[in-house]
């Protein structure tokens, strides 16, 4: 999922945006069975990767962490985690203005 996201070139983060979508559906189900019950591992899984489709990574990170607070051993959990951590990580330092370093 995480690197069929990257190769289309944000298609999938579009149709996981729109609700209308299968993906955008799922995502407003999801979020609203979290709403009825907190405390299901899956429903924040589930969540935190639809974010990463939205390319929403630090609301994913956070969705995700929760997962794993819940179960540990959740091995999908942390490999999502890990990717969402990393394109947040790319993000923060493309953003990130270049700083001129004078020479002393």
């Amino acid at each position: 999922m995480l690197h069929h996201c990257m190769f289309q070139g944000g298609t999938v983060a579009l149709m996981a945006s729109d609700s209308q979508s299968v993906l955008g559906q799922a995502f407003l189900k999801y979020a609203d069975a979290l709403t009825l019950d907190n405390t299901k591992v899956m429903y924040h899984f589930h969540v935190g990767r639809l974010l990463v489709a939205q390319r929403d990574y630090s609301s994913a990170v956070a969705r995700l962490e929760t997962a794993l607070n819940w179960n540990d051993q959740h091995q999908l959990a942390r490999l999502v985690t890990g990717a969402a951590m990393c394109h947040n990580v790319t993000i923060y330092y493309t953003n990130v203005p270049n700083i001129a370093i004078s020479p002393r």
